[in-house]
């Protein structure tokens, strides 16, 4: 099968313009030509002395005057419908001319583009391990499972996109994240004036509430916040080596001082009849958080100006407090637009205050 060249495709075309362009030219020429010999004769037979061989009165010196004016008009009337003729020529031939040369640009160009696309598909497929030969084009054995794994790309995309859970886990603190968030921790509650307490926790869940990796990070970093509890003298360290199963009760009850739980809403109230599927709760050494509150938060917090992740920050906080001996209520909005008590139950009503997620000076004590 014979390639195809579009430059020689480009070049016969560019020639046989030429040819037209030549052509038309000598046409004009030629019919300009034909035009000066038509109008020189016209104007002989419009001259005074034809019209006075014709007419008695025009060897009077006003005829003759009157003669001469016809002339004038007359040659004027001509020699400009001449030009206006050969203009009108002009401006066609010049048109057509770039019409032509567009027609060319139009069907040569893209045939060129697609040619040059067809011969760099050619070369990526030769690279790929395909071949192509004409229209019929040979795929390795290894092209279905290619394809089928792009299939299976765009499924996983559209299913992350429509179920986050499917999406991306954080990445869990480094040792070096952690090492240097409980330095810190360390060194405000050392400087607090408070004994120092060191409390060890466990992270488990119940139900269905996916990764732990975001919640771990979150319970390690606010409990350890200088901003937080270290002002009250405690800090506190994951115990890593402990046993971290799907099902909280499976935890070792002597393995950490607190168990914080991540726990689905239809489990709340296992731990306790006091516990609500809609809140979350302490029970003994179990901190529990609701993953309703988790996700969304509260209304009332929302509306006041809070965001889901200051208040995944507060409840954390607020439900420890309970386990280091506070209760709730104990301290409540002081004043309106003031920022509220940890301890105060800023889940349901502020009071007036705006949403706060660390202890107050008045909250910063530990009794157990």
């Amino acid at each position: 099968m014979r390639a195809f060249n579009p430059s020689n495709g480009s070049g016969r075309f560019s020639k046989a313009i030429a040819k037209i362009a030549h052509a038309v030219a000598r046409a004009i020429t030629q019919s300009v030509h034909r035009l000066a010999s038509l109008c020189s004769r016209l104007v002989a037979d419009l001259r005074p002395s034809a019209m006075s061989a014709s007419t008695p009165s025009a060897s009077t010196p006003s005829a003759r005057r009157d003669a001469a004016h016809v002339y004038l008009v007359r040659r004027i009337v001509v020699f400009g419908g001449a030009a206006l003729v050969v203009l009108a020529i002009v401006l066609g031939i010049v048109f057509g001319v770039r019409a032509l040369s567009g027609a060319g640009d139009d069907g040569s160009a893209p045939a060129a583009s697609q040619s040059g696309s067809a011969a760099a598909d050619q070369q990526a497929g030769t690279a790929d391990g395909k071949s192509v030969d004409g229209d019929q084009s040979g795929k390795s054995s290894d092209s279905p499972a290619g394809d089928q794994n792009t299939a299976d790309d765009g499924q996983d995309a559209a299913a992350d996109a429509a179920d986050p859970a499917n999406a991306q886990n954080p990445a869990p603190l480094t040792d070096e994240d952690r090492a240097d968030i409980l330095a810190k921790a360390h060194q405000t509650a050392t400087e607090s004036g408070n004994e120092l307490v060191e409390y060890t926790y466990c992270i488990a869940s119940k139900g269905d509430v996916g990764d732990l990796t975001d919640f771990s990070n979150t319970v390690f970093s606010a409990l350890n916040d200088p901003r937080g509890w270290p002002r009250a003298g405690a800090v506190f360290q994951e115990n890593t080596t402990a046993a971290q199963n799907e099902a909280a009760d499976a935890a070792d009850p002597n393995a950490c001082s607190m168990t914080l739980i991540l726990a689905a809403a239809d489990q709340m109230t296992s731990f306790s009849e006091g516990c609500s599927d809609e809140y979350s709760c302490r029970v003994g050494n179990d901190v529990i958080i609701n993953i309703d509150r988790w996700n969304n938060a509260t209304e009332d917090w929302l509306n006041a100006g809070g965001t889901v992740d200051r208040y995944r920050t507060m409840v954390i906080n607020h439900e420890v407090g309970h386990r280091l001996g506070h209760l709730d209520n104990e301290l409540t909005c002081p004043a309106v637009n003031q920022p509220a008590p940890l301890m105060q139950q800023q889940s349901m009503d502020l009071l007036g205050c705006v949403p706060n997620e660390w202890p107050l000076d008045d909250e910063l004590w530990v009794s157990e």
